[in-house]
């Protein structure tokens, strides 16, 4: 949608795919949404004012620095990745302390 608009508009752009470890790459064939990826579109310096304004009339949220949850719009998908993070935190806790508990037995 974003590069559509700015297509139509004429303004020249890049796009481009974002890591949280700070990896930045051309925007792949096939893009890969989830925490601590999101997407970036570029425009030069002097077609800042009139692309922010263009795209601040779509349903989107313009940000300069997101951050690790920022790769979706969806609350409910967030919400799931982030019940995942726990979850999988939790298990690897749980079995460093069984590991821990067993050696000590020995």
């Amino acid at each position: 949608m974003v590069i559509n608009t700015l297509k139509e508009k004429g303004i020249p752009y890049q796009n481009r795919e974002e890591y949280s470890s700070a990896l930045r790459v051309a925007m792949p064939l096939r893009a890969t949404p989830g925490p601590g990826n999101w997407w970036a579109v570029l425009v030069p310096e002097n077609y800042i004012h009139e692309a922010t304004a263009i795209l601040s009339e779509l349903p989107i949220e313009i940000k300069t620095d997101p951050d690790v949850w920022d790769f979706s719009s969806s609350k409910k998908v967030k919400r799931g990745w982030q019940i995942y993070a726990w979850i999988v935190l939790g298990l690897t806790l749980l079995w460093a302390l069984f590991e821990i508990i067993k050696t000590l037995i020995k």
